[in-house]
């Protein structure tokens, strides 16, 4: 988890709200929440699994950002968190899009 490392003092690259580094959260939670969607469908409704599968996914981005302010070098990032969530978002989307429809409800 690259997020954790601390970054030497002479490289700390500001991106700012737009940053290449957002496109990469957003990859990530998209997998993280679509990975939750597969694991949870079975158990619960459609509607609360996409919810839920969001909302871990966020909790797990802004605990990560808030752990950060304790790592050299790094810091809390609002364009992270939403970029995540909206990562989070487009997983659960593309997973009811494109995932395997053979799956059965128990």
């Amino acid at each position: 988890m690259g997020s954790a490392l601390p970054l030497p003092p002479r490289y700390n690259p500001s991106f700012g709200l737009y940053g290449p580094d957002k496109f990469l959260h957003l990859l990530g939670h998209a997998g993280l929440a679509a990975a939750l969607v597969a694991a949870l469908e079975d158990d619960e409704p459609p509607l609360r699994v996409a919810v839920m599968a969001v909302a871990l996914s966020t909790i797990y981005g802004i605990s990560t950002e808030v752990l950060q302010e304790e790592i050299p070098g790094r810091e809390f990032e609002q364009g992270d968190v939403i970029a995540g969530f909206v990562g989070g978002i487009l997983g659960v989307i593309s997973w009811h899009r494109f995932a395997p429809t053979s799956r059965t409800r128990s």
